[in-house]
């Protein structure tokens, strides 16, 4: 990747996309266009861009063919692709996966998506190196591995091993060394009370896997698109990107093993989404229990002030009364002073009688409102 500002190559027939792209592109960082594939397919391997932005339906050459050919390059194989294009299914999707791509972003262009999605591949990118370098250690030591045991013992100590474990990267990191082992790439996807995983076997979280997972979800249990397999659960689903499909025996049993992975994997993660709903349930007992002290001392710090508040202001009345003998004041004037002090002091008691009663409701219905929601929380 260049060290000074990121190079994006801009890819469309359309001079107007181009100089839409440039400069929204222009701030950040720096471009380069190609008119069409055939010119990209040039200028790449010498100008060696970190990320091209290509369209899919251009002249001569389309998208999905000039990927390809920068796949089967080793000077460009590594430069990540998004795919800009108005046709947004599923299938589509899929088709630029299938070339190589790396997200897709549907026309009209968005520009805050398009900043978040160059962001994401970007930095995907930056970590590549690394990851592939783990990776590769990591398929050698899988690939050794893989002459210790038959594939239904492997499968049995999956099972077994998920029972007690408590940590999804640890479930993870066994699937995908078990899948591994049967020479088989994989994307796996986990629904959890809060959010959605989406991890691939080289451990990176593609958006384009991600989104691809997502809307296979709906589509049934176990979807067969090619080579690739997805299998859907209630907390899981899997993605076998690369099966055996011209080894119809292989393949069969590839498909039962990695239905009891995948069932024994959601199982285990219903069980920790349980046991984190729980572990919530009993924080928000420890809440309503310390929150409902908390306003029942309030109360009676409440009740207390307002009796030394009554209390002050009629022994100030009572003062005042006894003082009045030593003021000269007339009798007309002493009554109408203490009659005057009797009113403020009623109002007084009145006004801090009446807020007491306010906040000892306001109180009553925060109690009842946490009282309910606790019951609620439980269930």
């Amino acid at each position: 990747m260049n060290t000074s500002s990121p190079l994006i190559m801009i890819v469309d027939d359309e001079p107007a996309n181009c100089k839409l792209l440039e400069q929204a592109l222009s701030s950040n960082y720096e471009t380069i266009i190609c008119p069409d594939g055939e010119i990209c397919l040039e200028k790449a391997p010498i100008s060696k861009p970190d990320l091209i932005l290509l369209d899919v339906m251009m002249p001569g050459k389309n998208g999905h063919e000039v990927c390809e050919q920068l796949r089967l390059d080793s000077e460009t194989t590594n430069i990540p692709v998004i795919f800009i294009s108005a046709l947004d299914t599923l299938e589509d999707r899929i088709k630029g996966y299938d070339a190589g791509g790396d997200d897709y972003l549907g026309k009209p262009v968005h520009l805050p998506e398009l900043y978040r999605k160059i962001e994401i591949v970007l930095k995907n990118q930056i970590e590549n190196n690394e990851i592939k370098k783990i990776a590769e250690e990591a398929q050698a030591a899988c690939m050794t591995a893989l002459t210790l045991g038959s594939e239904s013992a492997r499968v049995s100590e999956f099972v077994n091993k998920t029972l007690t474990m408590g940590s999804i990267d640890d479930i993870c990191k066994l699937f995908f060394d078990t899948m591994k082992a049967f020479g088989l790439k994989s994307v796996v996807q986990l629904r959890l009370n809060d959010e959605i995983i989406t991890i691939n076997s080289d451990w990176q979280s593609l958006p384009l896997e991600h989104e691809l997972m997502v809307k296979a979800h709906t589509e049934g249990r176990i979807i067969a698109l090619g080579k690739r397999l997805f299998f859907n659960y209630q907390n899981c689903s899997v993605l076998v990107k690369n099966t055996p499909i011209d080894k119809e025996e292989v393949y069969g049993r590839i498909k039962d093993n990695i239905i009891v992975l995948a069932e024994a994997m959601n199982s285990r993660v219903i069980y920790l989404n349980t046991e984190l709903n729980l572990k919530k349930q009993l924080d928000v007992n420890h809440l309503y229990k310390d929150t409902a002290k908390a306003v029942e001392l309030i109360q009676q710090q409440l009740e207390y002030s307002t009796s030394e508040t009554i209390s002050i202001a009629q022994k100030m009345v009572h003062d005042i009364e006894e003082k009045l003998v030593f003021l000269g004041l007339e009798e007309d004037q002493e009554h109408a002073l203490l009659d005057i002090l009797d009113v403020s002091t009623k109002q007084l008691v009145d006004l801090t009688e009446g807020n007491k009663e306010k906040i000892n409701t306001a109180f009553t219905d925060v109690i009842s409102t946490m009282e309910k929601a606790n019951k609620l929380t439980s269930q």
